[in-house]
């Protein structure tokens, strides 16, 4: 799994940091087991049955590098994601060939919720939606993200110390 940069308060203004956060590889845990117990049926099947003995070794080789670099792929793309964290700004980027970068200003973010699913709890993930006024982005998913309680904690300081910084208020209209 990848380390993640733990959240830390904000700085005074002439220290101001921001922080690269990093999605955890635990997102794509089932995948590699599926692919990994799908490569053990292939390697069984090959060996099991007697037709194999006169098959050319391309029969097993050719699936299990398709398998191997469909999950290598799958583990870049998971990596080339990334999130910059500051007072003013949340910005993400991904791809690996190709990179799409957004971001959106602290104070936009409305709501900021944890979902973690019963394997996230057991890896010590979670998935960070930030729920926003910005059109373009209304809900921004962080997925895989290590130590998402103290991330969410976190990013609800930031929010309310950007809005007080800013004299921002949340006006409800009926």
């Amino acid at each position: 799994m990848d380390a993640v940069i733990e959240y830390q308060p904000p700085r005074a203004a002439a220290e101001t940091q921001h922080q690269v956060l990093r999605p955890s590889q635990a997102v794509n845990a089932g995948h590699f087991l599926a692919s990994g117990a799908v490569a053990v049926v292939l390697v069984w099947v090959f060996f099991a049955l007697p037709a194999a003995w006169a098959a050319s070794w391309a029969f097993l080789l050719v699936p299990l590098s398709l398998l191997m670099l469909r999950e290598g792929w799958r583990w870049l793309s998971l990596r080339c994601v990334t999130y910059r964290l500051d007072e003013e700004r949340v910005v993400w980027s991904a791809g690996v060939l190709t990179r799409s970068t957004g971001s959106m200003e602290i104070i936009r973010i409305q709501n900021v919720t944890l979902h973690q699913s019963l394997f996230e709890r057991l890896t010590g993930t979670g998935t960070i939606l930030l729920e926003t006024r910005d059109e373009t982005n209304p809900v921004v998913r962080m997925l895989g993200m290590s130590k998402p309680e103290v991330l969410r904690a976190g990013l609800t300081t930031y929010v309310q110390r950007a809005r007080r910084a800013r004299g921002v208020q949340e006006a409800v209209v009926n």
